[in-house]
């Protein structure tokens, strides 16, 4: 069956890269440059087709590169010559490397699983990590921290009169847009809410002084 051209230049390739392979890594890399088609210039198939490639190329890349890195476990079976050895002991040995083998498979699972295990942990040291930034996780720092002796009360004082001091603005910014806007909507003219809502503190906001 005749080769399609695709297939020839394929060959041809192949046997470039074989005999002088840095040379014509750079002669590959300039001819990809030269053809590269910016993805802008690109109807949106065409560049969702190069974009599922790259990251089909890229996965394939780090799983070679993964590959790569690890050490083969080699078992050696040294055998004694049949002339030296009787069938005994030769099957005594087949045995101790059969079982050595087993052990190593067992710790290999071991291992795995250990890994497995770190992986959840780190996750959840992530998410807890970002967990750590909200409002209520930074509240009940603090008051930790006075339990704790970590950190002065003076401190901590300090963000209360920022929070009421803020809340008195926004209840006075109520109390200005009380005849013109809906009772509640005020607020969305100084302020998204999304927090107010997420921790349930639109009320701190009310128009009454407390």
């Amino acid at each position: 069956m005749a080769l399609t051209n695709a297939e020839r230049q394929k060959l041809f390739r192949e046997r470039q890269k074989a005999n002088n392979e840095k040379e014509y890594l750079q002669r590959e890399r300039a001819r990809k440059r030269k053809a590269y088609i910016p993805s802008k210039e690109l109807s949106m198939s065409q560049r969702k087709k190069r974009n599922k490639q790259k990251l089909t190329s890229n996965r394939e890349s780090r799983k070679r590169k993964a590959n790569s890195n690890q050490e083969v476990l080699v078992l050696k079976l040294s055998f004694p010559a049949k002339a030296n050895g009787s069938k005994s002991k030769r099957k005594k040995i087949l045995l101790e490397k059969t079982n050595a083998l087993q052990r190593l498979e067992e710790e290999n699972l071991k291992l795995k699983r250990k890994y497995q295990a770190l992986t959840r942990k780190q996750q959840r040291i992530n998410r807890k990590l970002r967990d750590t930034d909200s409002p209520r996780s930074k509240a009940n720092k603090d008051i930790q921290e006075v339990i704790s002796k970590k950190t002065s009360a003076d401190k901590v004082r300090r963000k209360l009169v920022l929070y009421h001091t803020m809340t008195n603005e926004l209840k006075e910014t109520n109390k200005m847009y009380k005849f013109k806007a809906k009772p509640k909507s005020s607020i969305y003219s100084v302020s998204s809410v999304c927090y107010l809502k997420k921790y349930r503190m639109l009320s701190c906001t009310a128009q009454k002084q407390d």
